[in-house]
């Protein structure tokens, strides 16, 4: 008989061989995988395996220390910041070459620049992309960000870019008291996206003007050619 995979999996009582998330008081989190006559121990005592096994998912066991823990199945989040970690292989491409200078594939749908000066890759990128496809390029740094956004505004030939990073805060509700919470997780780098426009067409001008000096004293607005983008705003 074959295990069940998808919802099948995902549903029902808990089963050994199941990953199982534990909740304490303190909303803290411990994963481990149900094992017949295996015992969890924590600092605040233990309780056997055997006692989940069966249970239906949402239920909640309490340790030799009498603390109780909320027991469910990790959802995603849940089990990539839990999972080990290690090294992972890189195989060679089909395709080992200079990007920069030796790029010769053509009529390319999506480019992804993960290096320390993607600016340098663009005019090649640029030639490879067919129009509407999407250039993204992970930056480590502001100074990165920005030279890589006023380089694809100032190629000439991409829609404007869009850089953007991801941030999560959970919150703290405790009655009247809430505020964020202490700790959130941020972003590592940004991403900057940009589409491809058709040979031969021009950006739109953008509405937005920059602020007084954001582009060095030799800025003297639209039209001006002395700043790295200002041709275009």
């Amino acid at each position: 008989m074959s295990e069940p995979t998808g919802a099948a999996r995902r549903r029902g009582p808990f089963k050994v061989g199941d990953q199982v998330q534990l909740t304490d008081p303190k909303g803290r989190h411990y994963t481990f995988t149900l094992e017949a006559g295996k015992n969890f121990h924590t600092h605040k005592g233990s309780f056997p395996h055997d006692e989940l096994i069966g249970a239906p998912e949402g239920s909640v066991v309490r340790t030799t220390g009498n603390v109780a823990y909320l027991a469910l199945r990790p959802l995603l989040p849940d089990y990539v910041l839990s999972m080990p970690r290690g090294a992972a292989v890189v195989y060679p491409k089909l395709t080992v070459d200079d990007l920069q200078d030796n790029l010769s594939d053509a009529d390319v749908d999506r480019v992804v620049l993960d290096m320390l000066a993607p600016w340098e890759c663009l005019d090649a990128v640029s030639k490879a992309l067919v129009p509407g496809g999407i250039l993204c390029a992970y930056v480590a740094t502001t100074t990165q960000l920005s030279r890589t956004v006023e380089s694809i505004r100032e190629i000439g030939c991409f829609a404007e870019p869009q850089p953007w990073e991801s941030m999560i805060r959970n919150w703290h509700v405790e009655g009247l008291a809430v505020r964020p919470d202490h700790r959130m997780i941020g972003h590592t780098g940004f991403l900057v996206t940009a589409r491809r426009l058709a040979d031969g067409v021009e950006p739109p001008v953008r509405r937005r003007r920059p602020s007084k000096g954001a582009y060095g004293e030799d800025y003297d607005g639209p039209g001006s050619r002395s700043g790295s983008a200002a041709g275009r705003d």
